[in-house]
C-alpha cells in the first residue's frame, strides 16, 4: 500500500508590479496675488491645475499650458495651496514626488523663482525645494522626497501642495505662470498569497 507523505509546505506572495497613485487639486486651500490666466473663469484655482502629468493621471492627459494656468499679480511672493484627492498610505518611504509646472511670461527682465513644498493639515513640512531664474519656457518641476520626510506624513487624505513664485532683484518685473501640480506616491500594498503541498509517495 502506498502513503502520501507531506514534505513541506510552500507560501508565497502573489502581488503586481510595483505602479503609483497621484493626488491631484481637488480645491483650494489658500491663494494670494495669482488671477486667471486662462481656464473656466469660476474664480477656483485648482479645476486648472489639475491635469496631471501624464495620461490617465488627471482630468487630461498631460498639463494643458496653452489654456489652463494662473498668473502671479504683484512683486512679493505669490503662493498658492491646493488641496488634493486622496491617497493611500503606501507603506513605504521610498517613491514621493511634487511636481509643479511654472513659467515666466516674457525671457529676461527680473528674476523668477519657483518653490514648490509638500503641506500636511495645512501645515509646512521640510520637503521643499525653489528653483532659481526660472525661463519663459513651461517646464515639469519636481522635488523627490526624501525618505525621512516621507516617513512623517501620518494622514495621506491631508496631503497638499503649496507653491510661490517671488520676484527677485532689479530689471523688468515680469509674471509667474503655473499649470499644473501633482503628488506621486507608491500604490498601497496588495495581493494575496497561495499554498503549495509537496508530497512522497511511499512504495
Amino acid at each position: 500500500m502506498m502513503a502520501a507523505r507531506i514534505l513541506c509546505l510552500i507560501w508565497f506572495t502573489v502581488g503586481v508590479l510595483p505602479a503609483a497613485q497621484y493626488a491631484l487639486p481637488n480645491g483650494d486651500a489658500s491663494n494670494n496675488s495669482v488671477a486667471e490666466g486662462a481656464g473656466d473663469a469660476d474664480g477656483d484655482i485648482f479645476d486648472e491645475l489639475d491635469e496631471g502629468f501624464g495620461a490617465g493621471r488627471g482630468s487630461g492627459s498631460g498639463p494643458d499650458d496653452a489654456t489652463t494656468y494662473w498668473v502671479t499679480t504683484s512683486e512679493a511672493g505669490q503662493p498658492t495651496r491646493m488641496g488634493l484627492t486622496n491617497v493611500t498610505d503606501p507603506e513605504v518611504s521610498t517613491g514621493h514626488v511634487i511636481r509643479m509646472r511654472t513659467a515666466k511670461n516674457v525671457s529676461g527682465g527680473r528674476q523668477l523663482d519657483a518653490l514648490i513644498q509638500l503641506y500636511e493639515g495645512g501645515s509646512g513640512t521640510s520637503a521643499t525645494e525653489t528653483f532659481t531664474d526660472i525661463d519663459n519656457i513651461w517646464t515639469t518641476r519636481a522635488h523627490a522626497v526624501s525618505e525621512s520626510n516621507a516617513d512623517l506624513i501620518s494622514d495621506y487624505s491631508a496631503v497638499e501642495i503649496y507653491s510661490e513664485i517671488t520676484e527677485v532683484g532689479g530689471g523688468t518685473p515680469r509674471i509667474g505662470w503655473t499649470s499644473a501640480h501633482e503628488f506621486e506616491c507608491p500604490d498601497a500594498p496588495g495581493g494575496g498569497g497561495s499554498i503549495f503541498i509537496i508530497t512522497h509517495n511511499d512504495d
